[in-house]
């Protein structure tokens, strides 16, 4: 057969991965390339198809490693190469030696190092292959004349006829762990090189810090160990199906793998009749197919995966099937999904036990995500959710790092490692970040001198081969997945370079989007369109452009005067974005230029976002705007502007709900609001843990170093996000709220002894009755602060005044009754209009409801009619605190209250004086109507007192009423006489 100039690539299935790469990299330049499962078509004898591809070729690359040495699948392969005179290129993977078998076939002549520096090697094989085929000699190795017994040919089986081996316990749990061991992360040597008890040690201080146990959606303890509990569940004669969740990187596979092999050690000692097998879904999604059959090969090649221990089943009916399944995805990558095809082959089982890992959380798009994932199954079993930990949480940060260190021996500093993560400024950190830190700590030459964009790029273009125009491409890719709703979900094929970064780490995702970002703005062209600028990214994403950005004046420039040129044409997102960025120019000039127009935009929104509290979209557009526009303020230290936007904050709903849903969105919680263009308002109770945790971190890193800017700002974020949360704790709450309520009051209590970066009153009372409230919260069993303070203040119509009770008045005048009767007379003997400057008669009639409500704590205070200080200043530290309890979701605006009743308080409004007098009118009406009733219960100096009040009026309209309702009331002319008689 005539050779064509086609490469096949020879792998063992363990080195699939790196197979996929080489095989891209050369059809990349141009080289055609054969390779397995793809080029094989469905329903032809595997076997033959790989001996006629092998004498079609012209050159066989061998993926050399340490597998390779026994895989005799791949030494077959170059035999048949040899016997037909191919070019038999050894691609080195690994520093290893050949076995004679391997050495007989390749000789010692035209190794590729590609261990020593993979992408130079990856240049150096396409050269090779282009310089053999312009030279056309043949083979690399001459073929040598064979001896007439082939060792490897001797050992070759008729492919053709399966022979059922028969296993024991022990056999089939060796081909299982054999099996297991091509897929990545795999901890299997590490298991073999040290005791199960010893590293599990280790990792159990990990899961600790990094995973919570759900059942039935609700949080429990575990008392036992993770995989303990795990192994029970599985081993169980009723189908279980666990859940395993979290962001890729976040030791979800490291968790199955120390179950799944304590299974198979009970298996094979007898203990247990429950046989697991462990697959991961992302190794098939990643195999080379062709796309006209993508789901017909991958049964096939997964059919052939389970084969032997699916006969062992058939054989051992006693024995009960145990799927293991990692790296399955919640968002979908291709047409075809690994596991469904899994679980199509093991339904012949009926109900089977099985526990799936699953990358939750990495695309922040709910277009994007798999309806239904079949195979997990419902979500009545146990759920463990592994989260990342705030990188200001120092403590458990460092438990973690000390565990990891523990279970892959790395002799590095512990502190050390803890301080670049935070210089990197990483929000939160897992087991992947802590051990790419390590790596990058092992080859620095200093420390400090590791950056987080360089080194993110220098990972990812060794991803692509050093090619920053492919970066690029799958930069952009990644966006328009995650952003773009044009992007066409029902015709995408697996793509490796795009998904190579971001299945192994969410960073790798922020990074791409970040990397898209500072791309589009660096080369922004005037016709370009620049809808990337509606993109609201989170922290992660963010902490890439601003390293992007450090020390940058260029692009720092060049993103002033692209914001400056364009500003008035962007819409409200492309603006907010502006103002955020526009807050992260470091030099003085750029600096300067910034603040300017942040300043105009602050004073062109303040007032308006102050006092609208639509929930309409030109609202949401204006509050969310304002937002960016304060947060671009503060990152330029423009420390003024936070009293203004905090109290903002506080008093409008819109803005709280907001505030509240951008900081849950920003810190990875959620959907992110620009792939589904709405504002999230915090409506799911259920997100937002991770972001109160952050909070927390930060304000108790801040109140450890007694310094930091504007801990007011997450300290008010983190109460409000808490209102939330404890106002609704009756409703289903997967996590425990109770130890972030406790970290709040201590640092409530410890913010009191600081100094302060506002002064609003509004803000200091905010902070008071949140304490009381989180005491309340913790104290109780259910918290609902509605029917709490309705409770409270209706309590008003059963506190009697003292003034009457000192009296022995039967059953006097209650606080309601005054409240209510000096309501009906303003009601009715006010004028609507009245010559005087702000008069308003509803503002009166308000202030009249609210200003004896602070007895219902205080109880009736009788020190003076006329309103003193000492009595309002009581009065006035309750009715704040309960005029900002507003601020809870499902609890009316309370800000009109407020507002009222501090003029009231001040008594500098027209308003204020004539409700104060309305007040003592009403009290002295109550008097002369008790002397006529109950003449004997008086003496004649109160009537002498009483009447006096009148001095005190303040106001016109005062004494007006106080002429009509009791001087010439002829009710009360014996009081009036009397009064007459003794002046």
């Amino acid at each position: 057969m005539e050779s064509e100039k086609i490469v096949f690539i020879s792998y063992s299935s363990k080195e699939m991965e790196t197979a996929v790469r080489v095989c891209n990299y050369l059809e990349e330049q141009g080289i055609v390339c054969w390779i397995a499962p793809r080029n094989i078509e469905a329903g032809a004898n595997y076997a033959s198809q790989i001996v006629a591809a092998i004498r079609r070729c012209d050159t066989l690359v061998m993926l050399a490693s340490e597998s390779t040495n026994v895989s005799g699948h791949v030494s077959n392969e170059v035999s048949i190469a040899f016997d037909n005179k191919k070019n038999i290129i050894p691609f080195k993977l690994q520093d290893i030696e050949f076995t004679d078998e391997y050495l007989y076939f390749l000789g010692r002549k035209h190794w590729i190092e590609a261990h020593q520096d993979f992408n130079k090697g990856l240049l150096t094989l396409k050269d090779t292959i282009c310089s053999l085929r312009n030279k056309e000699t043949g083979s690399i190795i001459t073929k040598q004349e064979r001896p007439e017994q082939n060792p490897v040919q001797d050992r070759k089986q008729d492919t053709d006829t399966v022979v059922s081996p028969c296993y024991s316990r022990e056999a089939i749990v060796r081909l299982i762990i054999e099996k297991s061991q091509k897929y990545p992360y795999n901890i299997y040597k590490r298991l073999t090189d040290r005791s199960y008890e010893a590293m599990l040690d280790c990792a159990e201080e990990l899961f600790d810090a990094t995973i919570h146990v759900y059942r039935q959606r609700r949080m429990v303890e575990c008392s036992k160990e993770f995989p303990e509990l795990i192994v029970e569940e599985l081993s169980g004669e009723k189908e279980n199906c666990i859940q395993v969740q979290g962001l890729p990187g976040s030791a979800k596979n490291m968790l199955l793998q120390f179950a799944f092999y304590k299974m198979l050690k009970n298996f094979s000692m007898g203990v247990s009749n429950a046989l697991p097998f462990y697959v991961s879904a992302s190794y098939y999604e990643k195999l080379p197919y062709n796309q006209e059959n993508v789901a017909e090969q991958m049964k096939a090649i997964l059919a052939e995966e389970f084969q032997e221990y699916f006969e062992y089943l058939q054989e051992h009916p006693e024995v009960r099937p145990v799927l293991f399944v990692e790296a399955i995805r919640e968002h979908n990558v291709a047409k075809i999904s690994p596991e469904n095809v899994m679980f199509e082959l093991w339904r012949k089982y009926g109900k089977f036990s099985r526990i799936c890992a699953i990358d939750v959380g990495l695309i922040k798009n709910r277009a994007r995500l798999k309806r239904v994932i079949p195979i997990a199954g419902d979500n009545k079993g146990y759920l463990f959710s592994t989260h990342q930990v705030p990188t200001d949480d120092r403590e458990t940060v460092i438990k973690m790092i000390r565990s990891i260190y523990g279970i892959y021996q790395y002799e590095l500093d512990v502190e050390e490692t803890y301080q670049v993560l935070k210089r990197l400024k990483f929000p939160v950190v897992d087991i992947f970040l802590i051990r790419l830190i390590a790596t990058e700590m092992q080859t620095a030459y200093d420390c400090r001198e590791i950056r987080l964009s360089d080194m993110y790029e220098k990972l990812a273009l060794s991803e692509v081969y050093g090619d920053v125009e492919k970066l690029k491409c799958v930069a952009s890719e990644l966006y328009h997945y995650v952003f773009d709703v044009s992007y066409n979900l029902n015709t995408i094929e697996y793509n490796g370079a795009m998904w190579s970064l971001p299945h192994k780490h969410s960073t790798y995702l922020e990074f791409l989007i970040a990397y898209y970002f500072v791309d589009k703005v660096e080369h922004y062209q005037e016709q370009d369109d620049y809808a990337f600028l509606k993109t609201i990214m989170t922290a992660m994403s963010n902490r890439f452009v601003v390293s992007f950005l450090q020390d940058n004046y260029p692009l720092q420039e060049i993103l002033l005067d692209f914001i400056k040129g364009k500003y008035d044409t962007f819409d409200v997102r492309q603006k907010s974005n502006a103002a955020y960025w526009l807050g992260r120019l470091e030099y003085k000039n750029l600096s300067d230029a910034a603040v300017e127009i942040l300043q105009n935009e602050f004073e062109r929104y303040k007032d308006t976002a102050k006092k609208d509290n639509r929930n309409c979209l030109e609202n949401c557009d204006r509050q969310f705007l304002f937002r960016s526009i304060c947060t671009g303020l503060m990152s330029q230290g423009q420390v003024g502007i936070l009293d203004e936007y905090l109290c903002v904050v506080i008093v409008n709903d819109i803005a709280n709900a907001i505030n509240r849903g951008a900081v849950i969105e920003y810190f990875g919680d959620n959907y992110q609001m620009a792939a589904h263009d709405a504002y999230y308002m915090d409506k799911d109770i259920n997100l937002g843990e991770q972001a109160i945790r952050i909070l927390s971190s930060r304000i108790e890193s801040v109140l450890l170093r007694e310094s930091g800017r504007y801990i007011e700002k997450d300290l008010v974020t983190m109460l409000s996000l808490l209102q939330a949360r404890i106002q609704n704790e009756r409703k289903t709450l997967k996590y425990d709220l109770r130890p972030l309520a406790e970290k709040a009051l201590e640092y409530l209590s410890a913010y009191q002894t600081r100094p302060k970066n506002v002064v609003s009153d509004k803000l200091q009372f905010y902070f008071k009755s949140m304490e009381e409230d989180l005491r309340i919260y913790l104290d109780s069993e259910n918290f609902d602060i509605g029917p709490l303070i309705y409770n409270r203040y209706r309590g008003l119509r059963e506190i009697k005044r003292n003034q009457w009770l000192e009296k022995q008045i039967e059953d006097p005048e209650s606080i309601a009754e005054h409240t209510f009767s000096a309501w009906i007379m303003a009601m009715f003997f006010l004028p609507e209009e009245y010559p005087a400057d702000g008069y308003s008669k509803r503002e009166i009639l308000d202030m009249l409801l609210v200003h004896d409500m602070a007895e219902a704590d205080v109880g009736d205070q009788m020190i003076s009619l006329n309103e003193p200080k000492r009595e309002l200043k009581k009065q006035n530290d309750v009715l704040k605190k309960l005029f900002v309890k507003g601020t809870y979701p499902d609890i009316a605006n309370l800000t009109h209250y407020y507002n009222v009743w501090t003029g009231y308080y001040n008594g500098m409004n027209v308003n204020a004086r004539i409700a104060r007098d309305i007040n003592l009118l009403q009290t002295v009406y109550t008097f002369c109507e008790y002397y006529c009733r109950y003449p004997e219960h008086f003496e004649s100096a109160d009537v002498e007192k009483w009447m006096k009040e009148k001095n005190n009026l303040k106001t016109e309209l005062g004494y007006e009423l106080f002429d009509r309702l009791i001087t010439n009331n002829q009710d009360f002319m014996e009081v009036v006489c009397l009064s007459g008689k003794q002046e």
